[in-house]
């Protein structure tokens, strides 16, 4: 189900919270006219590149995010879950999308003890470009 066919045309939405498993760049594309109309503030999402190369978006999702910021999203890491400790992603961790991605997808899958089989992700918060309502 799109979100779009769910959230009324009228209705503004604060806070988006996305963490579908892999299927973030689906559920944008689902959401494509109420992220059109700038009628969601911010966006956060769970992203797991691992996890969206295997549903089939062999960029980690890249593109979906590039293309939030092409709407004039600014979207920062939120360093929430894998914290400063991967190698390759500690204090500096990458700030270009493409490569903050491909840092993700580039920690080893280890199984536990010790490491996550799932592979790397992240949270990212994106604050929207969004239109005030007519008054």
């Amino acid at each position: 189900m799109r979100l779009d066919d769910v959230i009324p045309a009228w209705a503004r939405v604060w806070v988006l919270k996305l963490d579908v498993q892999g299927r973030e760049p689906q559920a944008l594309a689902g959401a494509r006219a109420l992220l059109a109309a700038r009628r969601v503030h911010a966006l956060v999402a769970e992203w797991w590149p691992a996890g969206i190369v295997a549903q089939g978006t062999a960029d980690g999702g890249a593109a979906a995010l590039e293309a939030l910021v092409d709407g004039g999203a600014a979207c920062f890491d939120m360093g929430t879950h894998e914290s400063n400790a991967l190698a390759g992603m500690g204090i500096d961790r990458p700030s270009r999308i493409r490569d903050w991605v491909a840092a993700l997808l580039a920690v080893p899958r280890t199984p536990p003890p010790g490491g996550d089989p799932s592979g790397a992700f992240d949270d990212v918060l994106c604050q929207l470009a969004v239109d005030e309502p007519e008054r």
